[in-house]
């Protein structure tokens, strides 16, 4: 009978459910699977990009070598410059998406900072007396 109260217990406490229950490990565990497959993919997508473009960036500067025409030489130099900045964009991307997370997060700091303030402002008695005080002509 007192082991019958326990689990009772126990299920009032925990809902039915144990606390580490089977299902709910193995769902983690296939939630991290496929993060880790998604994150492996992606590198190497990533890696296959980067790839990609440092042997067009080498064709690039091969043609700009061999070019004798100022021209076309200055037209295969901005393609190369072109070709670089995107090799260099490819790694920031992260960078910069954690960087536009934090300056939403300020930004909306620095609003809350300015409505509360001009709440204060607007419902302080005396502050609102002075302002009529100077529209009344």
């Amino acid at each position: 009978m007192a082991k019958d109260k326990k689990e009772l217990d126990d299920d009032l406490l925990t809902g039915g459910k144990t606390l580490s229950s089977d299902a709910d490990n193995k769902k983690a565990e296939k939630k991290k699977q496929a993060a880790a497959k998604k994150a492996e993919k992606n590198a190497a997508k990533l890696a296959a990009k980067k790839e990609k473009l440092l042997k067009e960036i080498e064709a690039a500067k091969a043609a700009v070598a061999a070019e004798s025409d100022t021209e076309k030489k200055e037209k295969e130099q901005q393609k190369l410059k072109a070709l670089q900045s995107q090799l260099a964009a490819l790694g920031s991307k992260k960078a910069a998406l954690q960087m536009a997370k934090r300056t939403k997060k300020i930004a909306t700091s620095v609003i809350a900072v300015v409505v509360v303030v001009a709440l204060m402002i607007y419902d302080s008695p005396w502050r609102v007396q002075r302002v009529m005080a100077y529209l009344d002509p």
